[in-house]
C-alpha cells in the first residue's frame, strides 16, 4: 500500500505574527526522515506562493480527497496557530496562512481573514477514505483541537479507522523554540524520537513509541504534549536491520587528520548534526549563506561532508567547490563549465564578465536547485591583490540574493578573523547580519561522537580511559578539531588490531592532542635534515605560507612546478621533488590536480600555528617574505592582464625588487625575468623623460640619434622577412647583451657604446630569419617567433626564450647552454650537435625534434613533451625528466668524426642516461633503441623490465 505525506512549513506571515525562522528547516528535516526511512511519497510546501490561503486549501483538499485516498497518509504542519474569540467568549482555532490577517481588540483576536479553520480541517479528514492517518501539529494553541467538543464526532467517525494525532501543546499554552537550537522544541523532539537508536528490535518506530519519547523529553522543557489515538498501532518508520558483522576493509581511513572531510568520507563525519540542520534550513530560505568560524572549527568539513550530502539526498545539484585563489572569477568560470554544453560556454563566460550571475543561475538545468560552495573565502582578501577584482567577485556572489525564483544558492566558509575586511562591503554586511551561520565549538556529545563513531563503523572501539582523556584535552584547547583528528589518525595507524581498539597507551606516546602534530612534523623534519634536505623543507613550507600584515599568516597554494623551479639544476630539482614526496606522504602537505597541473598546499592552517619549528621560521625575515609576496602578486597580475607594460613593477616596489635581485637572488628567482623586464622598461621611460631637456639644453645629440637608430632597427625587423637587413637589425639590438653580466656595474649607456646594444626583442617576428653564427648570448627573446629560422653555429647561451616559437628552426651546432625555454615550442626543430647543457625546458614542446648527438647534460625537462624526438647519440647525463613525455623517442648510436693529427677517425657515439632523474609521471612508452643506450639506471631498468 502506498504512503503519502503532506509537509507544510510556514515562516512568513503578516503582522502581528512574527516571522518564524525555524519552520522551513523543521519541515525539510521531517520530510527527509519520512522519505528515507518511512517510504513516504512527499509533497512539501515551504514556498510563500504555495502557502497563501487559497493555494493551501486546494493543496490540502487534493491531498485528502484524491492523492492519499485509500492509502496511508501523514500531515505535518509547522507555523503559527491562533485562537479566535467569538461573540460570547467561545474560541475557535485557526492556522495562519501567508496572507492571513487578523483584528486585535484588547490583545485578543476578534476577527480574521484567510485563516485555516481547524474545525473545517477536522470535518475534511473525517470524511476521507484513508487506510490510516497521522497528523502532527507544531504551532501555538494547536492543542485546542483536542479539547473542542467537535472532536467527539471525530472519534465516532474514525471508530473503524487507524487515526493518530499529536500536538505541541494545549490550547492555553504556546509552542516555543530556543533561539540557539536549530529546531523548535517539539519538532526537535520528534526528530530525535525518529532516529535509528529509538527503533525496536525489528527496526520499527510506531506513533505510540514516538509519543512516549516526545512526552518524556518535553516534560523537562515544561511543555505539554497531547495525543489522540484511535485504532491499531501505526508504523511510522522502518530502519533496515544491521547486517551481521562482515569483514572490514581496514584500508579505509575513518579519521582525516589535517584534511577536511569530503562527500567521499562523509560516512565517517560525526558530531555536527544540529549544525547541519541549521545550514539546511538556511539554504532553503536564503540564497547566500556565509558560514563563519574560527580557524580549526571544522567549517570545510561541515559543508563538504555534512551539508552537501544532505542536500544531494534532497535532490539538489552541487557544483564542484571552489577556492578563490588569486583569480576568483576564473575559478567561478571553471566550476560552471562542467554544467553547460560546450556551445553555451562562451555566452556563460560573457555574462560572468558582465557580473551577471543571476542570469547564469536562471539558465542552470531545471528543475533542481543548485549549490555552490566557496571554501576559504578569506583568500579573496589574502591571495587576490586586485581590489577591483575582489569587489567584482563579491558583488557577483551576493547578487544571487536578488533571484526571484531561487535556483542557485551560494555557501561561503570564512575564518572569523577576516570579518573586518568583509564588513567593508555592504552586501556582505547585510548577509552577516541576517543570513550567516556562526560555527561554535563542538558540544561534548558531538566530540564524543566524532571520536567513537568512525572507529565503530569499522568495528573498533575506543578505550574508555582514552575517550575521557581526549575529551578533557580537547575541551581545554581552543579550536582543536584539526589536532583531534590528527591525533586520532595517528592512533588509528597504531591501533591494536588484535583487540580491535584504540588505546590510551598509544595516546600517551603521541604526546596527547597538543603534542601529536608537533611530534609527527618534527620527526619528518629530522629525517629529512639527516639526509641534508632540511633547508629545502624550510624553503618549501615558507613558500606555502602567506605572510600576514596586520592579519594572521595564512596558507597559499602553489603549483608544483613553481616549487620545483626554486631548484637551479636537475640535482636540486630532484631534492625538492623528494622533499615534497616526503611531506605529502607524511600528510603535512596535500597534492591535488587542478586544470591539468599539480598543486601543493599545507594540509591545514593548524600546521602554521602548532608546529613550533615552522612558527619559528615564520618569525624570521618576515619583511622580506612580505616583499616577495607583493612582487609575486604583481607578476601574477601582469600575466593575467596580458603582460602589459603599465602593469610592470614601478616606484618603491621596483627599487626593492632590484635590491633583492642583487642581494637575495634566491628569494626572487621565480620573478627574476619579470623584475628584469620592469627595470628595462623603467630605463626606457627615463630616456624618454630626459631626452627633451637634453635637446633643449643643447647637449650633444648623439644619444638621441642612437635611440632613433634603434627605433629604425625595430621597424626593419617588423617589415623584413629573412633578409640581410633583418640580421643587421637583430645584431644591432642584442649584439652587446653578452657583456651585461661581466660589465653589469657599468652604466647601460656607456656599456652599449663600448660593447653594443642590449635591447629586448620580446614578441619580435623573426620567422625564417638568417642568423647563422650570430652572437645572441643573454638576449631577451621572450615570446619571439623564430620558426623556420637559420641559427646554425650561433651563440644563444643563457638566452631568455620563454614562450618562444622555434618550431622547425635550425640550431645545428648551436650553443644554447643555460638558455630558458619555458613553455617554448621547439617541435620539429633541428638541434643536431647543439649544446643544450643546463638549459631549462619546463613544459617545452620538443615533439619530433632532431636532437641527434646533442649535449643535454644536466638539462631540466620538467613536464616537457619529447614525444617522437630523435635522441640518437644524445648525452642526457644528469638530466631531470620529471613528468616528461618520452613516448616513441628514438634512441641509437651514430658515427661522428674525431679529428686528430692530420687523420680523421670516426668514433661511435651512443645515448648516455647516467644519473638521470625521473618520477612516476615520466612516460616511457614505445621507445626504440634501448639496447644501444649507455648507463641506464638500474632502478629504471627494473621499472621498465629492461635487461
Amino acid at each position: 500500500m502506498a504512503r503519502y505525506a503532506l509537509v507544510i512549513g510556514i515562516g512568513e506571515n503578516q503582522p502581528p505574527f512574527k516571522a518564524l525562522t525555524k519552520t522551513v528547516g523543521d519541515a525539510t528535516a521531517v520530510a527527509q526522515v519520512l522519505q528515507e526511512y518511512g517510504d513516504f511519497r512527499l509533497e512539501v510546501l515551504t514556498q510563500p506562493r504555495q502557502l497563501q490561503y487559497r493555494a493551501l486549501v486546494t493543496a490540502i483538499q487534493t491531498f485528502v480527497q484524491q492523492r492519499a485516498a485509500g492509502d496511508e497518509a501523514l500531515i505535518y504542519y509547522t507555523g503559527h496557530g491562533f485562537p479566535l474569540v467569538k461573540d460570547f467568549g467561545e474560541m475557535e482555532a485557526f492556522l495562519a496562512s501567508v496572507d492571513c490577517s487578523v483584528t486585535l481588540e484588547g490583545g485578543q483576536i476578534t476577527a480574521q481573514r484567510n485563516g485555516l479553520s481547524l474545525a473545517s480541517l477536522n470535518r475534511l479528514v473525517a470524511k476521507a477514505r484513508f487506510s490510516n492517518l497521522v497528523v502532527l501539529l507544531d504551532c501555538c494553541h494547536s492543542g485546542y483541537l483536542l479539547e473542542d467538543d467537535l472532536l467527539r464526532q471525530t472519534f465516532a467517525d474514525f471508530s473503524q479507522k487507524d487515526y493518530w494525532l499529536m500536538t505541541a501543546c494545549r490550547s492555553f499554552e504556546q509552542a516555543w523554540a530556543k533561539k540557539l537550537d536549530p529546531h523548535s522544541v517539539f519538532t526537535g523532539a520528534i526528530l530525535a524520537g525518529l532516529s535509528r537508536d529509538r527503533a525496536d528490535e525489528r527496526g520499527v518506530i510506531t506513533a505510540g513509541s514516538l509519543f512516549e519519547f516526545v512526552q518524556r523529553t518535553l516534560r523537562r522543557e515544561q511543555q505539554e504534549v497531547l495525543q489522540l489515538a484511535v485504532g491499531r498501532p501505526i508504523e511510522l518508520l522502518r530502519f533496515p536491520l544491521e547486517q551481521a558483522p562482515v569483514e572490514v576493509d581496514e584500508s579505509l581511513e575513518p579519521y582525516q587528520g589535517l584534511n577536511a572531510f569530503t562527500t567521499e568520507t562523509a560516512p565517517f563525519f560525526f558530531g555536527r548534526e544540529d549544525e547541519i540542520q541549521t545550514l539546511v534550513q538556511q539554504v532553503h530560505t536564503h540564497c547566500f549563506v556565509p558560514l563563519i568560524g574560527a580557524s580549526g572549527s571544522g567549517k570545510s568539513s561541515l559543508v563538504r561532508a555534512g551539508l552537501v550530502p544532505r542536500l544531494q539526498e534532497l535532490g539538489w545539484r552541487v557544483l564542484a567547490p571552489i577556492k578563490p585563489g588569486s583569480n576568483p572569477i576564473a575559478e567561478l568560470k571553471l566550476a560552471l563549465r562542467t554544467v553547460f554544453a560546450e556551445s553555451e560556454i562562451a555566452g556563460v563566460y560573457e555574462r560572468i564578465d558582465r557580473q551577471d550571475l543571476v542570469t547564469v543561475a536562471t539558465s542552470l538545468p531545471e528543475p533542481e536547485r543548485w549549490l555552490l560552495v566557496v571554501d576559504q573565502f578569506e583568500e579573496v582578501f589574502t591571495l587576490c591583490p586586485d581590489r577591483a577584482l575582489q569587489a567584482a567577485f563579491i558583488q557577483m556572489l551576493t547578487s544571487v540574493m536578488q533571484q526571484v525564483t531561487p535556483r542557485l544558492t551560494i555557501v561561503t566558509t570564512m575564518r572569523a578573523d577576516f570579518v573586518e575586511p568583509w564588513l567593508a562591503y555592504g552586501a556582505l554586511t547585510q548577509a552577516i547580519q541576517s543570513q550567516a551561520v556562526f560555527l561554535g565549538a563542538m558540544t561534548r556529545e558531538g566530540l564524543e561522537a566524532a571520536i567513537i563513531q568512525p572507529a565503530k563503523r569499522l568495528q573498533y572501539r575506543v578505550q574508555d580511559r582514552l575517550l575521557a582523556e581526549m575529551l578533557h584535552d580537547v575541551e581545554t584547547e581552543a579550536n582543536s578539531l584539526p589536532l583531534l583528528q590528527f591525533a586520532l589518525q595517528q592512533l588509528w595507524e597504531q591501533r591494536d588490531r588484535k583487540q580491535r581498539e584504540l588505546t590510551y597507551a598509544a595516546y600517551q606516546q603521541l604526546g596527547g592532542v597538543a603534542g601529536a602534530l608537533n611530534q609527527k612534523a618534527e620527526a619528518i623534519y629530522q629525517r629529512l635534515e639527516a639526509a641534508g634536505q632540511g633547508d629545502w623543507v624550510r624553503r618549501v613550507l615558507l613558500k606555502l605560507v602567506r605572510t600576514g600584515e596586520g592579519t594572521k599568516d595564512t596558507r597559499q597554494r602553489r603549483l608544483k612546478a613553481e616549487l620545483l623551479e626554486m631548484g637551479t639544476n636537475a640535482v636540486t630539482c630532484q631534492t625538492i621533488e623528494s622533499v615534497l614526496t616526503a611531506l605529502v606522504d607524511g600528510r603535512l602537505l596535500v597534492s591535488d590536480r587542478v586544470n591539468d597541473q599539480d598543486v601543493i598546499d599545507l594540509s591545514h592552517e593548524a600546521l602554521i600555528q602548532r608546529w613550533q619549528r615552522l612558527a619559528t621560521w615564520r618569525e624570521q625575515d618576515r619583511d622580506l617574505r612580505r616583499l616577495v609576496d607583493r612582487i609575486e602578486d604583481a607578476q601574477r597580475d601582469w600575466l593575467q592582464q596580458g603582460k602589459k607594460r603599465q602593469d610592470l613593477l614601478q616606484g618603491r616596489l621596483l627599487k626593492d625588487a632590484r635590491r633583492l635581485l642583487k642581494q637575495r637572488l634566491e628569494a626572487v628567482a621565480a620573478t627574476k625575468t619579470f623584475i628584469q623586464k620592469s627595470l628595462r622598461w623603467r630605463r626606457t621611460q627615463l630616456v624618454a623623460t630626459l631626452l627633451v631637456p637634453a635637446l633643449v639644453l643643447g647637449i650633444p645629440a648623439e644619444y638621441f640619434w642612437r635611440e632613433e637608430s634603434i627605433k629604425r632597427d625595430y621597424a626593419r625587423i617588423e617589415s623584413s622577412v629573412g633578409d640581410q637587413g633583418e640580421r643587421v637589425a637583430v645584431l644591432s639590438l642584442v649584439g652587446g647583451c653578452w657583456a651585461t653580466e661581466q660589465y653589469g656595474s657599468m652604466p647601460d649607456y656607456f656599456r652599449e657604446r663600448v660593447f653594443g646594444n642590449c635591447r629586448s626583442l620580446q614578441s619580435a617576428k623573426l620567422e625564417k630569419a638568417e642568423l647563422i653564427r650570430a652572437n645572441l648570448s643573454k638576449a631577451d627573446l621572450y615570446e619571439v617567433s623564430l620558426s623556420g629560422a637559420e641559427l646554425g653555429f650561433a651563440n644563444l647561451s643563457d638566452a631568455e626564450l620563454s614562450y618562444a616559437n622555434l618550431s622547425r628552426a635550425n640550431f645545428y651546432n648551436t650553443n644554447l647552454s643555460d638558455a630558458n625555454f619555458l613553455e617554448a615550442n621547439l617541435s620539429s626543430a633541428k638541434l643536431f650537435i647543439a649544446d643544450l647543457s643546463r638549459a631549462s625546458f619546463t613544459r617545452t614542446n620538443l615533439s619530433g625534434a632532431d636532437l641527434k648527438n646533442a649535449n643535454l647534460s644536466s638539462a631540466n625537462f620538467l613536464d616537457a613533451n619529447l614525444r617522437g624526438a630523435q635522441l640518437i647519440g644524445a648525452n642526457l647525463s644528469g638530466a631531470g625528466l620529471h613528468g616528461a613525455n618520452l613516448e616513441n623517442v628514438q634512441f641509437g648510436c651514430s658515427e661522428l668524426p674525431d679529428a686528430g693529427y692530420g687523420k680523421i677517425k670516426m668514433r661511435r657515439n651512443c645515448p648516455n642516461l647516467k644519473d638521470i632523474k625521473w618520477d612516476k609521471d615520466t612516460k616511457w612508452k614505445g621507445i626504440k633503441g634501448w639496447d644501444q643506450v649507455k648507463n641506464i639506471p638500474p632502478a629504471l631498468k627494473q621499472q621498465l623490465g629492461l635487461r
